[in-house]
């Protein structure tokens, strides 16, 4: 449901944001240990997923593999973000998945869609 003035989120992004928090939900629940953090963000122009976990492990981006069971999560998250970032976190990390709400001006600056993006430690 909207909230104020904010436009609603369109579909095809909901769907998204499930899939992005399901698989990073997903990936803290078998590669991290501790607690983890989930935090949702939105701009007018974003909708940015954060996770943080307290494991110090970068992760690692599997290429597609038919044959291969499971181990597709960050592909497919970086396959519908147009950016994420890993940034590290005291003894854990956070990855945060960055989606775009509107469509592009086209005008050849927009960073290529699923680029990941290593940050320092606030």
């Amino acid at each position: 449901a909207p909230c104020g003035d904010a436009p609603p989120v369109p579909a095809s992004c909901l769907t998204d944001a499930e899939l992005v928090v399901s698989e990073l939900v997903t990936n803290v629940l078998r590669h991290a240990p501790g607690p983890c953090a989930l935090t949702l963000r939105l701009s007018g122009t974003e909708l940015s997923i954060s996770l943080y976990d307290t494991s110090p492990d970068a992760p690692e981006v599997q290429p597609p593999d038919r044959g291969r069971i499971g181990g597709h999560g960050l592909y497919l998250v970086h396959s519908v973000s147009d950016r994420v970032v890993v940034t590290r976190r005291g003894r854990g990390k956070e990855i945060t998945a960055h989606l775009r709400l509107v469509p592009d001006d086209d005008d050849g600056t927009a960073e290529e869609p699923g680029r990941a993006v290593k940050a320092d430690a606030r």
